[in-house]
């Protein structure tokens, strides 16, 4: 789409990042909304324009 954005020290074109998280019923929904915030933060630093999933390490 590239859509202008002129007055960003950024980048000229209007960028998006994302971060995803999925729970299950019983879990916490402030837990999820971490886990989406931690995925919303790496993908904000791995770069523009990115989607990165929260996941779970089996231990």
């Amino acid at each position: 789409m590239k859509i202008p954005h002129t007055f960003s020290p950024v980048s000229n074109q209007v960028t998006i990042s994302i971060g995803l998280a999925t729970g299950n019923v019983e879990d916490e929904i402030t837990q999820v909304l971490e886990d989406a915030d931690k995925a919303l933060y790496k993908s904000k630093t791995n770069g523009r324009n990115r989607v990165e999933f929260f996941e779970v390490l089996p231990t």
